[in-house]
């Protein structure tokens, strides 16, 4: 176990008509207490709002050598179990029902799963060397036969037709993940839809898609997109360099009105109205583009060059920082940028997104109450909770900063005579600060 945490998270999706994965986390000896605890995550890393997301987990179930073992619940995220044997592995068993269909949560029917880990897993925190919680782990997939994954996980392995631990026919993946951050970033999306491979400066891309009604999605749509996407990466390429990390996953969920994105270290979750492939819906496509850069971008801007208290996440509780603002308001900003320069936009498009922006400004009257480090500040009782009246007493930190950000990116370039910009500092402060660069310990 010297080389791994000694603990494996299983999930089966062959019960995907129930609407419930099922899940086990097996956690081997040895043990440093007569007591072990688990808790489950609160919030979603890029999603600031506590959603106790614990309130989907029924049939918990825990087992030490074959036996069942008694356990309580403390507070709202936590389960501790009593141990009845220092050498015997504890196996704790529950169901996710999986019924909210967002970007930051676990969804599950009978065409496809979306695996959000703060949605699915209990975590060892006492009772264990907590050395052992940031060492590598093992993820086993089981799932209906002809679904494929998609994940920025590492493959270890794949095995088809065998039985899942809840004795139905499967395909069997095992993953793993280098630590627990990179554990509880590792989203899967696997559904019978090919996972589309293309690669760009010499890294390797999958794009996987989903139709939450089952409808089929227009070839020459997606083949544009594919293009789109190859002039954005080489344009964020050329600004950055070529990243040296693993390839990239975009899964695109198509739904009928919903709308969002969550960025992962190597991996995007976007949400848009299907007819943003669809042929002739050229403000849908447009904002495809647009969501698609910005969660790009999030590679360099918060997933590694982030504020000092989001290096280890604690998820079981409100973590705050004052420069959301820069995080999210930056990356709008350069990110459509990008799509301009790259040719995915043209400028014309670019000015149709900015009047409406400017208009969703002009008629909001927050920013005479709020500044964007307290709009930051306030994420979580604020932007994630609004009210009949956040218009005219709050901001949304994505809006008001991006509008910023064009104001200094703007001086900047009139000081220095058009050869800087924004581009430039945020290529800077990567260089200096940015997590997984060369410079940077």
């Amino acid at each position: 176990m010297s080389d791994n945490s000694g603990v494996l998270f299983s999930i089966d999706a062959t019960d995907c008509a129930s609407r419930y994965l099922h899940v086990r986390v097996t956690i081997s000896p040895p043990f440093t207490a007569k007591k072990l605890t688990l808790k489950f995550p609160r919030w979603v890393p890029g999603s600031y709002f506590i959603r106790e997301p614990m309130q989907y987990l029924t049939g918990l179930d825990c087992r030490q050598g074959g036996k069942e073992v008694s356990f309580k619940r403390k507070a709202v995220d936590t389960v501790e179990i009593k141990l009845a044997d220092s050498e015997a592995e504890v196996i704790v068993s529950y169901r996710i029902l999986g019924i909210e269909l967002s970007v930051r949560s676990t969804h599950i029917d009978s065409s496809h799963l979306h695996m959000m880990p703060p949605f699915t897993f209990l975590l060892p925190t006492n009772g264990i060397e907590q050395s052992r919680i940031n060492k590598e782990h093992h993820i086993t997939l089981f799932c209906p036969q002809g679904w494929t994954p998609a994940t920025q996980l590492k493959l270890a392995g794949h095995q088809p037709k065998v039985n899942s631990f809840i004795d139905n026919q499967a395909d069997k993946y095992n993953f793993t993940a280098p630590d627990r951050d990179q554990l509880l970033d590792g989203i899967i999306e696997v559904n019978p839809n090919p996972n589309i491979s293309f690669n760009v400066d010499g890294r390797d891309h999958i794009l996987k898609l989903w139709d939450s009604g089952g409808y089929s999605t227009d070839e020459h749509m997606v083949e544009r997109f594919i293009g789109d996407m190859k002039k954005i990466i080489s344009e964020h390429h050329a600004l950055f360099g070529i990243p040296q990390w693993a390839e990239y996953i975009t899964i695109i969920h198509l739904t009928e009105k919903s709308r969002g994105g969550l960025e992962h270290l190597n991996s995007q979750t976007s949400m848009l109205p299907r007819v943003c492939l669809i042929d002739g819906h050229h403000d849908e496509y447009r904002d495809l583009i647009s969501l698609f850069s910005h969660e790009y971008l999030h590679q360099w801007n918060v997933k590694r060059l982030r504020p000092s208290n989001f290096i280890h996440y604690d998820l079981q509780q409100e973590v705050h920082t004052e420069l959301l603002w820069w995080f999210e308001g930056c990356t709008s900003w350069l990110g459509d940028m990008l799509c301009v320069r790259s040719g995915a936009w043209s400028e014309d498009d670019w000015r149709k997104d900015m009047e409406r922006k400017l208009s969703r400004h002009l008629t909001r009257n927050g920013s005479e109450h709020e500044s964007l480090a307290e709009s930051s500040h306030d994420a979580w009782i604020h932007l994630y909770r609004s009210h009949a009246f956040s218009r005219e007493t709050q901001i949304s930190y994505y809006l008001e900063a991006e509008l910023g950000i064009f104001c200094l990116d703007a001086e900047l370039r009139k000081r220095s005579k058009g050869k800087h910009g924004i581009c430039d500092l945020m290529a800077k402060l990567c260089q200096k600060y940015a997590l997984g660069y060369p410079s940077v310990s």
